[in-house]
């Protein structure tokens, strides 16, 4: 299920463009599409996506502050 939520705004947007007949319903349902697939981030491991790179950062600013990579760099950890 969540493959197909991933791939139909992708899908329906290459049909919206292609297709010369019945464009706005290819159009609506390609937005429709990809307010499904906004909506199923966060309750899906889509999330994992965009968290990831987040994370990292996270995780990057920790170790360089704990090993002494930020000093004199006005943090007050």
């Amino acid at each position: 299920m969540v493959l197909a939520i991933t791939v139909a705004p992708f899908v329906t947007g290459f049909i919206a463009h292609h297709v010369a007949s019945d464009h706005e319903l290819w159009l609506i349902l390609h937005v429709i599409c990809g307010e499904i697939l906004l909506i199923a981030i966060p309750f899906t491991k889509l999330s994992h996506f965009v968290l990831f790179f987040m994370s990292r950062a996270q995780l990057g600013m920790d170790y360089g502050i704990k090993r002494g990579g930020m000093k004199g760099k006005g943090f007050a950890w």
